[in-house]
């Protein structure tokens, strides 16, 4: 291939610089050179003149030896190279067509068969300049976004061996026209190199390089063809073409880094992110992703000397690099597990032109900033400019791989239309949220997590179709994708339906199942989320629990608080609750201090919520509470907290008035007249017709606010006729002779999801009414819904004047 982009003249007028055959490789964009257009500076006829020796120096004094790369100062006056699209070809077509085996025979065909690469990836991936006519694309048969919807999220191969392949030639006059003309966008090129090349990077000792073995000279064509004699017998190269064709053959990526410590040629920046891409590519055909084997498989490649040199001569000249090697080479690292505490890959993305990326670029760099925690200087610019490049290429994604991926990262900066403009690019493509994302996981998971990212809810028809997807979907969830649906749902609201409690019934099976397998800190949060949308699962809560108990010496106090939040929202009491209410007290009291050490934004919210929680349970914790209604934590300014404080101190008030702070007045609450909706309406008709509207009213629960209808029986059964403003419960003294008859309707919203299993703040509600003395009678849904006016009449007959006990619920 290198043969024929040679002959054609393509490389002729690159063969000075390894810096230009880059942008042909991979097809990207770059700004034009300065020193080399002579449209935009009159300096080039000057560097165009020049003799050859002095040309020679310079096309070399990018590499030099290690010492001068890495303390060498970046000329400022000099930008990234540009296409080769202005380069007139005059030579005839005339190529090596390299085959398999390693023969090279003449051809005159302009069609070639790239050459054989160890990725199962197309290398037409990465041809995207679809206005470069002379650039030969290996296949057609992928869109120009270059992304599938089958890709790896690795890096897939590239054309290495093209774009390499005239570094070795700077010398070769009789295959390039020294005249070849240019247009007036052209790159001029000096004269090629007549002297003797200085001193370039070398990785082996002096006394290797003059001690050559009789073999070394041998091209890599002559070799035998079969792959492990290669591997056995790492060959010294000289030239680039045959390192690339040596560490293609590689079967692993020790042998890769070892057949560049071979190398006797000079090490380029190019080359360098040419060989590393290549080991990371052996390296993920070698062991499955995170798995034990490829972590430490990584953990040699990062602390291979011949590794590291290989990063430094990248991580000084990255200057000279265009967008895609720059973006190749940080993806590669972050998937070979390399540390963020040294500057290597912030500084290769700091030098990216933000401003020039195309869509390919734009994608690997989505994948890059996926990484959590990367420091990068002028973050916010970076992000807006991008985003804006990206609201540029909306409509012209044709994956959704593509096209998530840019929305995890820079949606949070699109505009409002751009939002919506992507909301509808989505719902395009929902015939393929079915299938799997390229890490394994279900396109609608990472759908889910998109919008959460991108803080924008979708189409509600988009959302059931997701959410139908994954309860129905044999692809098995995975922990990142419950925290994905989870968190959206908390974020956006969760609509009850058939279709969402599939999804859930699916989430909690995966929970449970991943619980033998994984520490307690991994569910604490899942957990809460899940509980949120009070969806009861017994087995799931009694497995969580006798974790919590076995690793509670493990947990914080944000973690504990999280376990008695799940536990209260859907009011599960564990075997032994006493001792477990009174070891989660006690844990929580000694991990105190880590709460003021926590990410929690508002501390004094969270003790208050802690506290309340306990009271769900009938539980006050005379230490937490003294914490909790203390001087300095009664700052409560938001709406939902004054709430929150209202109700654990009317808890107080009525279950453990001697715990309340003398300095804190609590008045009883006003039974104001609280909305009534359907289901309590319907039990209001229906009750003034047993009862009569002049014998009782409707007031608010003690706490949360549950409409109840309030009435006064005497002990014969006759009713007392009832205010219809301060309506109040009976004093206790008065008991002997008047009773308090609380009919409180339990519409769905009071129960679990598909259970007839009330949730926390409904049991704590009717456990304050019935602290009062007040009967309770309730009215559930699974008992009033579908049922004829005759059966609702002698429902509330029977339970107000025949049944003369409390209702329990379950």
């Amino acid at each position: 291939m290198f043969a024929f982009l040679k002959s054609t003249g393509v490389l002729g007028q690159a063969t000075k610089s390894w810096k230009l055959p880059f942008s042909d490789a991979f097809c990207c964009r770059v700004r034009p050179d300065s020193l080399r257009s002579p449209k935009r500076n009159l300096s080039c006829e000057t560097f165009k003149s020049r003799g050859s020796e002095e040309a020679a120096d310079d096309a070399l004094s990018s590499y030099g030896d290690h010492d001068e790369i890495i303390n060498c100062e970046e000329p400022t006056s000099v930008e990234r190279p540009c296409t080769l699209d202005g380069v007139q070809r005059n030579k005839p077509v005339e190529c090596l067509v390299r085959l398999e085996g390693g023969v090279e025979t003449q051809s005159t065909s302009p069609m070639l068969s790239p050459v054989s690469s160890p990725s199962n990836i197309p290398k037409s991936l990465f041809s995207t300049d679809a206005t470069n006519k002379d650039i030969i694309s290996p296949s057609s048969e992928y869109s120009s976004s270059g992304v599938s919807s089958g890709i790896l999220t690795q890096p897939s191969s590239m054309e290495f061996s093209d774009a390499l392949a005239n570094e070795d030639d700077n010398c070769d006059d009789d295959k390039v026209d020294k005249k070849t003309s240019v247009t007036e966008n052209a790159i001029i090129e000096p004269e090629p190199c007549t002297k003797p090349e200085p001193e370039k990077i070398k990785f082996v000792e002096e006394a290797e390089s003059t001690s050559e073995q009789p073999n070394n000279s041998k091209s890599i064509e002559d070799e035998p063809t079969q792959v492990d004699e290669d591997v056995e017998q790492v060959h010294t190269t000289t030239t680039n073409d045959e390192l690339l064709t040596v560490i293609e053959r590689c079967p692993t990526a020790l042998d890769v880094l070892r057949a560049v410590e071979e190398h006797r040629g000079e090490m380029s920046p190019l080359l360098a992110v040419a060989c590393i891409h290549y080991t990371f590519l052996k390296c993920i055909g070698q062991h499955e992703r995170n798995s034990p084997a490829y972590n430490a498989l990584c953990g040699e490649i990062l602390t291979n000397n011949m590794f590291r040199t290989m990063v430094r001569i990248m991580e000084a000249n990255c200057k000279s690099l265009n967008n895609f090697a720059l973006l190749t080479a940080a993806s590669d690292l972050l998937y070979l597990r390399s540390t963020l505490k040294k500057p290597t890959i912030p500084t290769l993305l700091s030098s990216i032109d933000y401003d020039a990326l195309n869509l390919d670029e734009l994608r690997l760099l989505a994948g890059c900033l996926h990484t959590p925690s990367i420091p990068l200087l002028n973050s916010e610019y970076m992000y807006n400019v991008a985003a804006s490049v990206a609201m540029k290429h909306l409509d012209d994604i044709t994956d959704l791989y593509t096209l998530l991926s840019i929305m995890k990262c820079f949606g949070r900066y699109f505009t409002n239309q751009a939002k919506r403009r992507a909301d509808v690019r989505v719902a395009s493509f929902s015939k393929h949220l079915g299938e799997t994302y390229p890490d394994g996981r279900l396109n609608a998971s990472h759908m889910f997590d998109a919008f959460y990212r991108m803080d924008y809810a979708p189409s509600r028809p988009l959302q059931l179709k997701a959410c139908e997807i994954i309860g129905t979907s044999d692809v098995p969830l995975m922990q990142q994708d419950v925290t994905a649906i989870l968190r959206y749902y908390v974020k956006h609201g969760f609509t009850m339906s058939s279709v969402g409690h599939s999804m859930l019934d699916k989430i909690s099976d995966t929970l449970c199942s991943y619980m033998d397998s994984y520490p307690i800190t991994q569910f604490t949060t899942n957990v809460k989320w899940l509980s949120v949308f009070y969806y009861y699962n017994e087995a799931l809560l009694e497995k969580y629990v006798d974790l919590v108990r076995k690793d509670m010496d493990k947990l914080d106090f944000v973690a504990l608080s999280d376990v008695l939040d799940a536990l209260s929202q859907v009011y599960y009491l564990p075997p032994n609750a006493e001792d477990f209410f009174e070891q989660l007290n006690k844990e929580m009291l000694q991990k105190y201090p880590t709460l003021h050490r926590s990410n929690v934004r508002n501390v004094q919210r969270k003790l208050l919520l802690t506290t309340f929680h306990f009271s769900v349970f009938g539980r006050y914790p005379w230490q937490l509470i003294k914490l909790t209604l203390s001087h300095e934590q009664m700052q409560y300014n938001r709406e939902a907290a004054k709430n929150f404080l209202n109700d654990f101190c009317q808890s107080l008030r009525i279950e453990r008035p001697d715990l309340l702070p003398g300095s804190i007045s609590v008045t009883p609450v006003e039974y104001s007249a609280p909305k009534l909706y359907a289901f309590e309406n319907d039990v209001c008709s229906v009750l003034r017709t047993v009862v009569g509207h002049q014998n009782f009213t409707h007031v608010s629960s003690p706490v949360r606010g549950l409409p109840m209808f309030l009435l006064q029986q005497q002990l014969d059964g006759n009713l007392l006729p009832m205010k219809r403003k301060n309506a109040m419960f009976i004093p206790p003294h008065m008991h002997q002779t008047v009773q308090n008859v609380a009919v409180i309707p339990l519409p769905r919203s009071r129960f679990c999801i598909k259970s007839k299993h009330a949730i926390g703040k409904t049991r704590h509600a009717l456990r304050l009414v019935r602290a009062q003395g007040a009967r309770i009678v309730t009215v559930p849904h699974f008992d009033w819904d579908n049922h004829s006016i005759h059966h609702k009449l002698s429902f509330l007959r029977r339970k107000i004047f025949e049944q003369r006990i409390d209702d329990v619920i379950a």
